[in-house]
């Protein structure tokens, strides 16, 4: 039940995925070698994928299985957790147990779209809000977003979509930028928050655009941040800038 509901919530992300690979030529799935082509433990890996370049997946195969022998390539990595995510501090080869959460890891220096609610289905989980998820690699971490309205077949060709653009920074901002603007609905597309993991434990306040937002808390080694932008009403080239800190005024980013 927990990977079907995970399958809905990552939805968003996937179908940035599949944009590139329509666009581009990338690969939604890919071996582990394609994002770890110097890694030559890498290369005869053939019961693990990755998700895009973010999301490592060692799926259990076999009946009655209870754990299974991965390989956690050398970088930055978060584990699920009921709250949002935590620094997962291994590498190697490991022996991974079955728990609430399917065996998923999360790569460091990314940024991805996530379903906000416990959805149901694909449409509820269009119709209600998105959450970025923001995983620092050296106090850093990119993503984008495809948009469109769920239905087009030739939405990507006839360019009725929208892309957008965001950016962890090391002074505790995070951008969102609409870099292609071809999708109009009176619609709201609502981002409600940002999570931003790996942070130190502080009390902090937020501003989007220079105006105070809140809630702004620490919970659990992350920072979370209401937001509440409709992402729909954005214009070309739009920037929304949010930006944190703690109360004795530094940046509480690990």
């Amino acid at each position: 039940m927990v990977s079907l509901l995970v399958r809905y919530q990552v939805l968003p992300y996937l179908y940035t995925l599949f944009y590139k690979a329509h666009v581009f030529g990338n690969t939604v799935a890919r071996p582990l070698f394609h994002e770890f082509p110097t890694d030559p433990e890498t290369y005869a890996i053939d019961q693990q994928f990755m998700l895009g370049p973010v999301a490592l997946v060692s799926p259990f195969l076999f009946e009655n299985q209870t754990t299974v022998s991965a390989y956690i390539p050398d970088d930055v990595w978060y584990e699920p957790t009921t709250e949002f995510v935590k620094l997962y501090p291994h590498t190697g080869h490991q022996n991974l147990a079955d728990g609430l959460f399917p065996p998923i890891y999360l790569r460091g220096g990314h940024i991805i779209p996530m379903g906000f609610t416990t959805p149901a289905n694909s449409q509820v989980t269009r119709d209600n809000p998105i959450t970025m998820e923001v995983y620092p690699k050296n106090k850093q971490a990119k993503g984008d977003m495809f948009w469109d309205d769920g239905d087009s077949i030739n939405a990507i060709e006839q360019g009725r979509f929208n892309f957008f653009e965001m950016e962890l920074f090391p002074n505790c901002t995070v951008t969102i930028t609409n870099k292609i603007k071809g999708y109009n609905t009176d619609k709201q597309h609502v981002l409600a928050r940002v999570l931003v993991a790996n942070t130190q434990p502080a009390n902090i306040t937020a501003t989007l655009d220079g105006k105070p937002v809140q809630p702004a808390i620490f919970n659990e080694e992350h920072n979370e941040i209401t937001v509440n932008i409709d992402l729909n009403a954005a214009k070309l080239g739009q920037t929304w800038v949010i930006e944190w800190q703690t109360t004795d005024g530094t940046c509480n980013l690990n």
